[in-house]
């Protein structure tokens, strides 16, 4: 938009059998085209909404609009290729935004032409609609894996972290809370150490089998993925069994263990020590406490024991790391204590 238009709320332009507050969400029909001609309307989207933005846009425009301002929490932050000059904003300057056209005698807009913003903090933000743990399906195996970058950029990478560039805790859009694992997963990736991860958490199609038959696949289901004569004569006892580099306990009763096995693609040799940040309410130990490697390729297996120390509801969150010099191989530790009967102590 070049120049600047008059600006009002979408439901001040109801028509037909819509009320004024239906007509706020900009619906197909429900705009007057005599009201909204040659203006920028605000409209609304309901929470939680799979509404079509666009489509809102082309319902504005179909009434002879010239602009629209939508109110939405969750994507203010995204690019959409509207028909017409469009922004998104929050609730809060929706607000603003309203305040001004219920108390101005004749509010004017104008929306400009959208630009790329240099320097943007803080970074990276996990975006709103990211999708998010835990896993819905097989609890044990935590969602996501990471988090990388992806949304209105031209290019960008970022350190494998958990830490924003100013070196506080990735936050989460729209609300700004602190991120945990089931928003970045490992955290957010670094594509440079892919070439030189020390240790890995090495699997074959025989551990994805077992895993499979671990959560109940019969042979008839298993062999529709594997398409061969694959059979669930060895199998997981727990789904948390597979190597996976993430290690996730959804329904902790008491005490539990969990082997791993990493293999050294680093220095042939090479000691690393292990340091546990314990979730909140979760004693952990890990045996053994140092892995000492002889040669390229060796494989050593350790055991991450859980026990619940003060049960509390929910997920709670922590972290493995081997270290070995500027050396450091993350792996997030996920957990919740298994509710205990009323009236029960521990």
């Amino acid at each position: 938009m070049n120049a600047t238009a008059r600006i009002i709320s979408a439901s001040e332009a109801n028509a037909g059998y819509f009320t004024p507050y239906q007509s706020s969400y900009c619906l197909e029909s429900s705009l007057n085209s005599t009201i909204a001609r040659g203006k920028v309307l605000v409209c609304r989207i309901a929470e939680g909404s799979s509404e079509s933005k666009l489509a809102k846009s082309k319902v504005v425009k179909e009434a002879g609009g010239v602009g629209m301002v939508l109110i939405d929490e969750a994507d203010k932050d995204v690019a959409i290729p509207f028909v017409i000059p469009s922004a998104i904003v929050g609730k809060e300057i929706g607000r603003e935004i309203l305040s001004y056209i219920n108390n101005t005698r004749k509010p004017m807009s104008r929306i400009s032409r959208a630009k790329t913003v240099l320097g943007s903090q803080p970074a990276p933000r996990i975006a709103s609609f990211s999708s998010k743990g835990p896993n819905s399906l097989t609890p044990e195996i935590l969602k996501p894996d990471v988090a990388a970058p992806g949304l209105n950029i031209l290019a960008a990478w970022s350190l494998a972290t958990i830490l924003d560039k100013n070196d506080e805790p990735i936050r989460v859009d729209p609300e700004g809370r602190r991120a945990n694992s089931f928003d970045y997963g490992s955290g957010f990736v670094d594509p440079a150490r892919v070439l030189d991860p020390g240790l890995i958490y090495d699997a074959h199609p025989k551990d994805y089998k077992a895993f499979l038959c671990s959560i109940g696949y019969d042979e008839k289901s298993l062999r529709l993925v594997t398409r061969d004569n694959s059979t669930c004569d060895q199998t997981f006892t727990t789904a948390s069994s597979l190597n996976y580099p993430s290690i996730t306990v959804p329904n902790l009763k008491d005490s539990f263990s969990v082997t791993r096995t990493v293999t050294n693609v680093g220095k042939p040799r090479s000691v690393y020590k292990a340091v546990v940040s314990n979730p909140v309410g979760i004693n952990v130990t890990v045996v053994p406490k140092q892995l000492i490697f002889n040669r390229y390729g060796q494989k050593i297996k350790f055991t991450v024991n859980f026990k619940v120390a003060a049960p509390s509801k929910g997920y709670a969150f922590g972290f493995l790391t081997w270290t070995s010099g500027d050396a450091r191989v993350t792996s997030p530790l996920v957990v919740q204590a298994a509710p205990f009967p009323k009236g029960l102590m521990r």
